[in-house]
């Protein structure tokens, strides 16, 4: 099948097999002309193509008759700080749903995304209940709640609203629309069901991905605050496949936290459901719906008790994970034939997880024996989803009477998922080989990431797969926290291939990697500075490191840092600064009056004869104190050095 994300790449002029991923030169300037515009436009959420005489016609409202709009071939968004573009017209449109339309986007590293924006009918009618319930009566918008879910579970990056009371073009009679991005996660695993011509290995690993990913989602192990889930309408077109075979969920429209409600008969796909379901609990619908995922029946009964074949209902008898061939083949009916409309015993998620993988070992008769046993569910899940038993040959009977490997593998099951297939590949061998034994190492850095909240497990495996993979002692991550979790988000949104020589330190390597882009986020910047000596924070960075930080900070937050007031931001004490401001302003004149206003701060970060006492300014001054005065620029104020722990990034 065609890589969609592969082909928007190639529309964009990107080659998608090169690593890293580099954008041609004219991409790389609308990048760049978009970026300015959105910082001088912070109204501003979508910065239309150039050509288009209605994006024209608007920005003359905006700017101007006489205003030049930047010039851009593709058409921009910004989502809160993340900026992406599409391409032209109807291109890259990926298809259409009950919500909306969908769109693949690029950022500036050649990631691909999704932009699902919202169906004009769904604003009208939202526009008209507004009208006769007014604004104040109208119930909170399922949408909301399913933004909240899908940003918990890392689906949903962000989501903004063009028009309504936005002064975007100064026209707030528009009617507000929502866009939201997401991580494009792979093609419909239904479209692959219907036009590949799977092997029946290849359909049982889809069904044993799609088993135990809505394990995780009911466990919690998939959202960043823990929080369990059910998803509520499961079926093959929630389901998407990546070019490496990975599996994911998604669309959490009907998702909710209540597994042990009963399921009325609020949500769910008609033929994935059944009569009996509006008894069962929200977690069990969830599970029956899954096994008609995996396996639809010839003849069942809907959710109405409906009676239907399945040829007839589908136009397809081509429609499961799992197909005819593959029941009768693996003699799996017995545990997916859900023609009666009731959930079969031993039918939860991990369950069916654990029994495809055995069957797809040759040892289903092993089952019985374990089909109770969750640490040896969990155990053999791992050591599957981690590739290991592809690479080599696996005695699934012995591996299960392998007591100290089960434990410590399912002790492993609330981060396993976390961390990238090499990663978890290198865990499994260690602990199967046996070079590593939980069970004896009770200040194992495993442990103390184990021990950590589910949104610090999130944040940071990026980085613990890097150190895994390239062997570095987990204590360097935890000894330096505080800057581990700070440059975890760019890690994810920008990896990098780092090969690290043997002992060493990973916050210094890092730095050096992303000095760049650590020169983009002051807050950022500043953490390196803690978790570095002062030598080596002056041996990565100069002064002209320190400056430009500075200078994108006052330029990103110029409202802030453009603040009025006798004695603060006018022409007699605040030259340096105010030159910081401009776009222009990186001559040696200008960072060296900064400087000695800097140099000459009081200990609390006020300047001389400074009457207002903004604490945002200050505490921006004295982080520019510490940074200039470490990399000896000035005379470090022992005062200011001291207290610099204290410090936090202003806003």
């Amino acid at each position: 099948m065609p890589n969609p994300a592969f082909e928007f790449l190639r529309a964009m002029g990107v080659d998608p097999l090169e690593q890293p991923i580099h954008l041609p030169f004219r991409l790389r300037k609308e990048f760049h002309n978009a970026s300015e515009y959105f910082r001088n436009n912070q109204d501003v959420f979508k910065l239309g193509r150039t050509d288009k005489v209605k994006f024209r016609e608007r920005y003359a409202i905006k700017h101007g008759a006489q205003a030049k709009p930047p010039e851009t071939e593709h058409s921009f968004f910004n989502f809160n700080g993340k900026l992406v573009c599409t391409l032209p017209g109807a291109e890259g449109t990926i298809g259409s749903g009950n919500y909306g339309k969908g769109r693949l986007a690029m950022d500036e590293y050649g990631h691909v995304f999704l932009i699902k924006v919202e169906k004009k009918s769904i604003i009208r009618r939202r526009t008209k209940i507004k009208e006769e319930l007014g604004a104040e009566d109208v119930p909170q918008d399922s949408m909301e709640e399913e933004i909240s879910i899908g940003k918990d579970v890392r689906l949903i990056i962000a989501s903004s609203q063009k028009g309504g009371e936005s002064t975007e073009y100064n026209e707030p009679g528009i009617p507000e629309q929502t866009y939201v991005l997401m991580e494009f996660r792979g093609d419909s695993v239904k479209k692959k069901i219907i036009k590949s011509d799977l092997t029946p290995e290849q359909r049982l690993d889809m069904a044993i991905q799609a088993a135990w990913q809505c394990h995780l989602l009911h466990q919690g192990y998939l959202s960043r605050s823990g929080i369990p889930y059910v998803h509520g309408d499961l079926k093959p077109d929630q389901l998407v496949i990546d070019a490496q075979n990975q599996l994911s969920l998604v669309d959490f429209g009907c998702a909710n936290n209540r597994l042990e409600e009963k399921h009325g008969n609020d949500s769910g796909s008609f033929d994935y459901l059944s009569p009996s379901c509006r008894n069962y609990t929200r977690r069990e619908v969830d599970n029956f719906a899954l096994l008609r995922t995996i396996y639809m029946p010839q003849m069942f009964n809907d959710r109405l008790g409906n009676p239907k074949q399945r040829k007839e209902a589908f136009n397809s008898d081509n429609i499961s994970l799992l197909d005819d061939e593959c029941i009768e083949q693996f003699r799996l009916r017995e545990w997916f034939d859900t023609s009666n409309g009731k959930l079969p015993k031993d039918s939860s998620p991990e369950q069916i997880a654990f029994l495809l993988i055995l069957t797809r070992l040759q040892c289903k008769q092993l089952f019985e024996d374990y089909k109770n046993n969750q640490e040896a569910i969990s155990a053999l899940n791992i050591v599957y989803q981690s590739g290991y038993i592809s690479t080599q040959e696996f005695n699934a009977e012995s591996f299960l009477t392998n007591e100290m490997a089960i434990s410590c593998l399912a002790e492993l099951a609330p981060i396993m998922h976390l961390i990238d297939k090499d990663a978890q590949l290198k865990l499994v061998e260690q602990i199967l080989s046996p070079n590593l034994n939980l069970n004896t190492s009770e200040q194992h850095p495993l442990l103390a990431y184990l021990q950590c909240d589910s949104q610090t497990r999130h944040l940071i495996a990026p980085v613990l797969s890097m150190a895994i993979k390239e062997d570095i002692g987990l204590n360097q991550i935890f000894d330096n926290i505080e800057f581990i979790k700070a440059i975890s988000p760019l890690i994810r949104e920008n990896p990098k291939t780092i090969v690290f020589r043997p002992g060493e330190n990973i916050v210094e390597r890092l730095c050096q990697e992303y000095k760049e882009e650590l020169g983009k986020n002051l807050s950022l910047f500043f953490t390196a500075k803690k978790s570095l000596t002062p030598e080596k924070f002056k041996e990565i960075f100069n002064t002209r490191d320190v400056m430009d930080a500075l200078k994108y900070e006052v330029q990103e937050h110029k409202e802030k840092y453009s603040k009025k007031g006798q004695g603060f931001f006018g022409r007699k004490n605040n030259d340096g600064i105010n030159k910081l401001n401009r776009l222009d302003s990186s001559d040696e004149s200008t960072y060296s009056k900064f400087a000695n206003k800097i140099e000459g701060i009081s200990p609390d970060g006020a300047l001389p004869f400074f009457r207002s006492r903004d604490p945002e300014i200050q505490k921006f001054y004295c982080i520019a104190h510490v940074l200039l005065s470490t990399v000896g620029y000035i005379q470090e104020n022992k005062q200011i050095m001291q207290k610099q722990s204290d410090l936090f990034q202003p806003g």
